[in-house]
C-alpha cells in the first residue's frame, strides 16, 4: 500500500488534489467549511474503495482544517468569536481541558501515541465551537455552507438508497462490495452475512450495511436510533 501512495500516477494527482484545497481553504474558512462537508460525506467511501481508510482523515485535517483555521484566525473573526462566546459554554470548555489534563495522568497502560490521538481526536475540532459563532454572525456565509449540505446530503440519502436497492436485488454481500471492493468486510466491521437470517420483506429484523455498530449483527440487536 505504501508503495501505491509514492506511485507517480498516484502521488502527484493526491498532491495536485491536496494543494487546490488548502488554497481554497486557506483563502476563505467559509469555502473551506464546504469543502469540509464534501471531504466528510464522501472520503470514507473514496479512501475504503481505494485501500487506505486513514488517508481520509489525514487528508482532511492536514489539507483542509488547519488552513481553515488559519484563515479563521487571521480574518480577525476569531477575535470577534471569542467576545461574543457565552461565559457558561466557556467554562464548559476550561472544565473539559481541566479534565483532560487530569486524564494525561492515568494514562492506565496506554501508550503515548494513544495518547496523542485521543488528545488529537478531543481538542482538534473545539476551534469550530467558534467557526460556528462567527457563522451565526454572517448568515450569508451560513446559507452558502447549509447550501453545500443539502446538495452533498441528498446525493449521500441518494446512495444510501440505492445500497438499499441493490442489497434486496443482488444480496448483501455483492452490493456492498460493489461500493467498497475489497475493503467491504472493514468498512461494515465484518458484518458480511451471505444472507441476513430472519429476514424478509415484511420482517424489520433485517441485516442493514453499517460502519457504525461493532460486529457480526442484525438489526434487532442494535441500540435504537
Amino acid at each position: 500500500m505504501s508503495r501505491l501512495i509514492t506511485a507517480p500516477e498516484f502521488f502527484f494527482p493526491l498532491l495536485l488534489i491536496g494543494m487546490f484545497c488548502a488554497a481554497v481553504s486557506v483563502s476563505s474558512w467559509v469555502r473551506g467549511l464546504q469543502l469540509l462537508a464534501i471531504v466528510v460525506l464522501f472520503g470514507g467511501i473514496v479512501g475504503a474503495r481505494m485501500g487506505f481508510t486513514w488517508l481520509p482523515i489525514a487528508f482532511r485535517d492536514a489539507l483542509i482544517v488547519l488552513p481553515l483555521y488559519a484563515a479563521f484566525v487571521f480574518s480577525g473573526a476569531a477575535s470577534d468569536s471569542l467576545a461574543r462566546m457565552p461565559v457558561d459554554l466557556a467554562l464548559a470548555l476550561g472544565a473539559l481541558l481541566a479534565w483532560l489534563t487530569i486524564s494525561l495522568f492515568n494514562p492506565q497502560g496506554l501508550s503515548g501515541l494513544q495518547l496523542l490521538i485521543g488528545l488529537k481526536v478531543w481538542l482538534f475540532y473545539i476551534p469550530f465551537f467558534l467557526i460556528g459563532i462567527a457563522l451565526a454572525a454572517r448568515p450569508h456565509g451560513l446559507f452558502k455552507i447549509f447550501r453545500v449540505l443539502l446538495v452533498c446530503g441528498l446525493v449521500a440519502c441518494a446512495v444510501g438508497l440505492l445500497q438499499a436497492m441493490l442489497i434486496r436485488v443482488i444480496g448483501y454481500q455483492s452490493a456492498i462490495s460493489l461500493f467498497f471492493g475489497p475493503a467491504a468486510a472493514s468498512v461494515t466491521c465484518s458484518a458480511i452475512p451471505t444472507t441476513c437470517s430472519g429476514a424478509s420483506r415484511s420482517s424489520p429484523n433485517r441485516c442493514r450495511a453499517s460502519s457504525v455498530w461493532r460486529g457480526r449483527t442484525t438489526r434487532s440487536s442494535w441500540p435504537s436510533t
